[in-house]
Formats: C-alpha cells, sequence, structure tokens
C-alpha cells in the first residue's frame, strides 16, 4: 500500500514508520530539522520491547508535480493545522483521495470533507513521543481504530486496519467511528494535568481523583446532550469503566520503561505556537453550556493549558495543590 503521512510528527512518524518497516511505501511530510534526520541516519522507533530504524521518504512538502496518487493520506498535523493542511492536499491531490483524520477532537473530518469526497476518522490509543527529530518513542503500539466518516466501515477501512494489525497495532475498523472519537475526546480531557502537574504528583490518589473528576463531568455533559461515546468492538473502556478503575487505591509504580509523554506535553515542552486543549475541553465546555451541566474541571484545564502556553511555562511546572486551587475557582464561579 502506498502512503502519504501528512505532518509527521509524533503520532504520524510512529504510524508511517511502522508500515513501512513493514513493507508499504511510505511518504513523510514533515519539518526540515525531521527530514533531516531521516535521510542521515533513518527514522528510528523505540517502544518497550524493542528499536528498530525504518526508512521511508521524507520531504518538506508536496507539490502537484511529485505527489503521485497515493491509496491514501494519514493525516496527522495537529487539530489546529487542519485547515491549511487540507487545502495544501485539496491542491495537489484528486478530490476523491481518502484522507484520514487522527487529530485529537471530533472536528476535523469536517474540515476535510469539505475539499475530500472520502474521509475517515482515525483513533490511536497509543501515547508516543518524538522530542528530539527523527526519533520516535511508544510504549507499545495499542489501539488503532479506522472508521468512514462520519458512520461505516468500507473495504479501505479494513485494509487500513489489516495493515496496522499485521504491523503489530491492535487495530480494528470501526462502523461509528465518531462514537470512537468522542469516547477518545473523554480520555483526553486528562491529558493536560497529566501535562502540567509535577510527575512526582503523578503516583497519589489525590491525582487519580482528579482525573476520575473530569472524566465524571465530561460523562455527565454527554448523558444530557446524547452524545455516543463507545467502543467500535468494546475492547476499550467505557468512561464509567475509567472512572472506576481510577479511583480504586493505588501503591506507587516502579520503572515505566519507554520514556513517552503525551500531546499537551510536548508541545509545552518545544514551546510550540499552540495545544489542541481547544479542541477537546471546548466541546465538552459548549455542550455543558447548551444542556446546563456545570464543567468547571473543563474549564480549569483549558484554561490552564492556555495560560502555560501563553506563558511559556514548561510541563510538569505545577504541583497538585496549584491545579486543584484553580478547579476550587472555577467551581466558585459557577
Amino acid at each position: 500500500m502506498e502512503v502519504l503521512v501528512y505532518g509527521a510528527g509524533a503520532v504520524g512518524s510512529a504510524l508511517g514508520g511502522t508500515l513501512a518497516l513493514h513493507h508499504h511505501t511510505v511518504r513523510l511530510v514533515g519539518r526540515g530539522a525531521f527530514v533531516s534526520a531521516v535521510h542521515a541516519d533513518g527514522l528510528r522507533i523505540k517502544s518497550t520491547t524493542s528499536e528498530y530504524v525504518a526508512h521511508p521518504a521524507a520531504t518538506t512538502s508536496i507539490s502537484r508535480d511529485d505527489a503521485g496518487r497515493p491509496a491514501c493520506v494519514l493525516l496527522t498535523v495537529k487539530a489546529h493545522d487542519v485547515a491549511p493542511a487540507v487545502e495544501t492536499l485539496a491542491a495537489v491531490l484528486p478530490a476523491d483521495t481518502p484522507v484520514v483524520c487522527f487529530q485529537n477532537g471530533i472536528s476535523s473530518e469536517g474540515v476535510a470533507a469539505a475539499r475530500f469526497s472520502r474521509v475517515y476518522g482515525g483513533v490511536m490509543r497509543a501515547t508516543c513521543s518524538m522530542v528530539q527529530p527523527g526519533h520516535v518513542s511508544l510504549r507499545s503500539p495499542g489501539r488503532l481504530i479506522i472508521g468512514l466518516h462520519p458512520s461505516g466501515a468500507d473495504p479501505l477501512a479494513r485494509a487500513l486496519a489489516t495493515a496496522f494489525a499485521e504491523a503489530g497495532f491492535d487495530a480494528a475498523a470501526s462502523r461509528d467511528i465518531t462514537a470512537d472519537k468522542w469516547l477518545k475526546l473523554a480520555v483526553n480531557t486528562q491529558s493536560v494535568f497529566n501535562a502540567v502537574i509535577e510527575s512526582r504528583d503523578h503516583d497519589t490518589n489525590e491525582f487519580a481523583e482528579l482525573k476520575a473528576t473530569v472524566l465524571d463531568e465530561t460523562r455527565r455533559v454527554f448523558k444530557a446532550a446524547k452524545v455516543r461515546a463507545k467502543s467500535c468492538d468494546g475492547r476499550d473502556p467505557t468512561i464509567e469503566e475509567m472512572i472506576a478503575e481510577l479511583r480504586r487505591p493505588r501503591a506507587k509504580r516502579g520503572g515505566r520503561g519507554v520514556n513517552v509523554h503525551n500531546s499537551v506535553w510536548q508541545d509545552l515542552y518545544m514551546k510550540r505556537d499552540a495545544i489542541e486543549a481547544e479542541y477537546v475541553h471546548g466541546p465538552v465546555i459548549a455542550l455543558g453550556k447548551e444542556h446546563g451541566v456545570p464543567t468547571p474541571l473543563n474549564a480549569a484545564a483549558l484554561e490552564i493549558a492556555n495560560r502555560c502556553l501563553r506563558e511559556g511555562t514548561g510541563p510538569e511546572s505545577l504541583r497538585l495543590a496549584q491545579v486543584l486551587d484553580e478547579v476550587n475557582r472555577q467551581r466558585g464561579m459557577k
């Protein structure tokens, strides 16, 4: 299969690099430093159990002359970069080129569908990092779900799921990718807290309760708004199951193997211009307002993320007590 990965950051590199290792023709489009690193030493992919070097093609841009006709595009830019990326792709690729959107949030597929007739949603349930160009780390390939937008599973979705399963992912084709993406959005409401709170607080029951509370708030919003947030095959935990797991008493953990960080952590560490928090918490806050469900936890997470971005604060720069103070302030505003 010939695959174009547009936006080869951590997710795009993990997906494209793994496919390249399993003999698919992959072309990565990424930043200059990333492309230079891949040209010089290949793309290094490190997991808990192994480390490999893939050699996909890599470039900083594409044109109508060299775009070719890929079997599909894996669109892996951040959510805030989707609109310009779609315009760039639409200028060089036919409108019937399949485009798979792997962004956090639930808006990217609609943006892509304005210019492309075959749009798919993708969900990656595996944290991966790339803080050094050309070096991507993930604890394990994890879950990967692909489905036709807004619903349905066609032959390409099933073929992609099969290709990723053969490459080591726990992959599935979904007949209701919108429900899978809402479930992933709920998972991601924890991301800001994971990124900004110092790691020494992460093994406390109070930290776990904070994450359980934001999930429970999101669950109540979804229930009021009749949002379907569900795993395509029942193999991913429900929101209720995630809450119950977080509220079980826990002891401190030992070493965690490969060191990986979520998207918010990486954006703050790299001091990037934008983060995806608005695309995660924004829909929950908006639905909460519409249906009369208070959302102080989501509001606090979004405020903290935007403040850290605005002030150039790095990841893990806050203690749990500071975040809880912000949560209580948001609660007092309701």
